[in-house]
């Protein structure tokens, strides 16, 4: 079938209802466009089997469309269309594609959106966009608390997420959220996530085992005063082989920790990091250095109305369960000067002094900087 075909089978019936919410006379209503056009001529020297372009004439067209449809004070639709299309496969392999589409309809007590999504997560639960569906609710009678569901593919177009052909390594995931907010910008949350490789390259690569990824954590975010906040995150993961492949490995599970202490005070900001993933964690679509310990801390604020000062600390280590031949162990103390003058322009200069240490030898570094 057609990739054009496609989209419009998979995602047909939920654009036209989007439509039909947006139709009924909207009290205001907005919508952009632009279409860049770019005609270009190529001419290679050398191996020309090393390069990616194509030597000719070449046709580039990008489009881009966006708007909102406001029906009520506080109930609005809006979307957002890119594509690209060429003639160069260099520059758009599959000929064309939507690069981004997305629609989205908001209430007080529902968001929902179809397309590319951002969904804010904390960093061990999903730290990338996906291509998909979100979908957000808050209880009438406790505005305080919100449920979210979201799912999608990881691929980085669409071509690439639902075309019949592609072979990019690309993962699909789900996920439910809990939010509660409470004091006053202070809230505590539970997330669950489950992501799956996706099949279709994989079969063309038999050495790659499909994998099945699963990881719950909940999250902490305290504001015990308005100079004083406390940040924290605790996450366990679980990652299965595709028991239907030759490379099978038994369950592994592991657990992953981040917690942050900030005060700021007159200009001034001290903030105190410390993070640790142990080395059977995994995240698929999440942020996580495996095997790794990091203590981070930072001191920055004006020494005057034009100059501003930042020292840092940073310690990183490796080999947290001793499973490997060595241990490496990096201090990296910092010094940055900022020094700001007219009202946008600034000169900034760095100082870094690495001292690695691996095993019983030591190792250091200097870097300097000037921006």
């Amino acid at each position: 079938m057609d990739y054009p075909l496609l989209i419009l089978r998979r995602f047909g019936l939920l654009i036209i209802s989007f439509l039909i919410i947006g139709s009924s006379t909207p009290s205001f209503s907005e919508i952009h466009g632009e279409n860049i056009f770019t005609f270009r001529n190529n001419k290679l020297a050398g191996d020309k089997t090393q390069s990616f372009l194509r030597e000719g004439t070449s046709i580039i067209n990008e489009l881009g469309l966006w708007g909102r449809f406001k029906k009520a004070p506080r109930e609005a639709v809006s979307f957002n269309l890119r594509g690209r299309a060429s003639n160069d496969l260099g520059v758009e392999p599959n000929k064309w594609d939507l690069k981004r589409f997305d629609v989205t309809y908001q209430n007080p007590w529902l968001e929902g959106t179809l397309g590319d999504i951002a969904p804010e997560y904390p960093e061990f639960i999903l730290s990338q966009g996906l291509k998909g569906g979100r979908l957000l609710t808050r209880a009438p009678l406790l505005d305080e608390f919100s449920l979210e569901v979201a799912g999608g593919s990881t691929a980085n177009t669409w071509y690439n997420a639902w075309g019949p052909h592609t072979t990019e390594f690309r993962q699909n995931a789900w996920t439910v959220r809990g939010q509660l907010q409470f004091w006053d910008r202070s809230d505590i949350g539970v997330s669950l996530i489950r992501t799956k490789d996706k099949d279709d390259p994989l079969a063309a690569n038999p050495t790659l085992v499909s994998r099945t990824n699963e990881v719950f954590g909940t999250d902490l975010n305290l504001y015990i005063a308005r100079w004083w906040q406390i940040k924290g995150e605790v996450a366990r993961s679980a990652r299965n082989y595709d028991t239907n492949r030759a490379r099978v490995q038994e369950e592994e599970k592991d657990n992953a920790y981040r917690a942050e202490n900030r005060f700021r005070i007159r200009g001034w900001s001290l903030r105190g990091r410390y993070y640790r993933v142990n080395p059977k964690f995994e995240s698929l679509v999440g942020f996580a250095t495996v095997d790794s310990e990091q203590w981070r801390y930072t001191l920055k604020g004006p020494l005057s109305e034009y100059l501003r000062l930042g020292l840092g600390y940073n310690i990183r280590s490796n080999n947290l369960k001793k499973q490997l031949s060595s241990t490496t162990r990096v201090r990296v103390p910092s010094v940055n000067l900022e020094y700001r003058f007219h009202e946008k322009n600034t000169i900034s200069t760095d100082y870094r002094f690495e001292i690695r240490k691996k095993d019983d030898k030591t190792l250091s570094e200097k870097n300097e900087s000037v921006t």
